[in-house]
């Protein structure tokens, strides 16, 4: 969501990705996955990326260092 909201904004820059959530972490850091809706998620980030001559990187975060997911959730 991220991605496509700011996907003009972003172009040709390099982008640090957080993620609490390991396996999309995994799956989007190798570009594939073994779910076919989890594999067309993954593709439509990459190919966004590309079009847009993005550089990404997908790091960890573990879930409580995560502000998303502070007291008012």
């Amino acid at each position: 969501l991220g991605l496509s909201s700011f996907e003009g904004r972003l172009a040709g820059r390099a982008l640090e990705v957080f993620s609490d959530n390991s396996g999309a972490e995994r799956s989007v850091a190798r570009a594939s996955a073994r779910d076919w809706d989890h594999a067309a998620l993954v593709h439509g980030i990459w190919s966004l990326a590309a079009r847009r001559s993005l550089s990404m990187w997908v790091h960890r975060v573990p879930s409580k260092s995560n502000i998303s997911d502070g007291p008012p959730r």
